[in-house]
């Protein structure tokens, strides 16, 4: 059953003519936010009564309202069916602690693609699942902390900015596949050898010819001597400075900002690649 407070959203939604932003959050908390011309609303749904005891305001710039549901899931679908329309019919960012197959179903059938898509643990079966029905077109996260021994998981091309907070499972023949702009790789295990075939590779415009920044963990004992052996280079303050076979130039240093890393950008005005441990 709609409720009133549903009604009076709805009908704020439509007298405002563009597309809203809209957020859906599959995690602790059930919620959809919607966004748009400096406003942002936010409808919770929860099990839990003590949830209710939060304020539920609304102001010019918005509002957030918390509902008590025997089934957070369904109601929350049910919700933004009713209001899709004057949303835009589109979901632009998505946030799920487990992407069942049915969610994943559920939204195949609402859009083909989401913008912004940060998966927290699930199934490996059921991530796998997801990235094949929908793609994602601008940012993908993800984490899982749990999955089997020799799991493998196809990185699409489709995203420009990849954060994977688990990386283990990425070996080099992934990496060099990967066509994001902005690339960061946290708990890899590449190896001296991969890191300098993956320079090689950027060198030769073999690989990664539209990437910008990229971020990849190593581990302590990993040494810069290693990596770089047998690059053509130069050395100069900045470090060790490599060029690309079409003109663009990289600094290769050592250096720690928390835990070590290799730390790649390319400069927009000057073409000029950074890489940094």
């Amino acid at each position: 059953m709609t409720s009133s407070r549903t009604k009076i959203a709805v009908t704020e939604f439509s007298r405002l003519k563009s597309r809203f932003r809209v957020t859906l959050r599959l995690t602790n908390d059930t919620c959809i936010e919607i966004a748009g011309h400096g406003r942002t609303w936010n409808y919770n749904y929860s099990t839990n009564p003590s949830r209710l005891a939060r304020s539920t305001y609304s102001t010019y710039w918005g509002g957030e309202i918390y509902n008590l549901s025997k089934d957070p899931l369904e109601d929350c679908i049910k919700w933004y069916e009713k209001i899709r329309g004057v949303c835009g019919r589109q979901i632009d960012n998505f946030f799920t602690h487990n992407p069942k197959p049915s969610i994943t179903d559920w939204l195949r059938l609402q859009q083909d693609s989401i913008e912004n898509v940060f998966i927290q643990e699930g199934r490996s079966d059921d991530v796998k699942y997801f990235l094949e029905n929908i793609r994602v077109t601008g940012s993908f996260e993800l984490i899982m902390s749990h999955f089997e021994m020799n799991f493998q998981l196809e990185i699409p091309e489709d995203p420009t900015h990849l954060l994977i907070y688990t990386s283990k499972f990425i070996n080099y023949d992934q990496l060099i596949r990967l066509k994001a702009r902005e690339i960061n790789l946290r708990q890899s295990i590449l190896t001296n050898r991969e890191l300098n075939g993956f320079l090689k590779s950027w060198m030769s415009c073999e690989s990664h010819l539209d990437l910008e920044k990229i971020t990849i963990n190593i581990s302590e004992e990993q040494i810069i001597d290693e990596i770089m052996v047998d690059l053509p280079h130069e050395v100069g303050t900045d470090g060790y400075k490599i060029k690309r076979s079409d003109g663009k130039e990289a600094n290769v240093k050592l250096d720690r900002f928390g835990s070590p890393c290799l730390y790649l950008k390319v400069q927009e005005n000057s073409e000029i690649l950074f890489l940094d441990f």
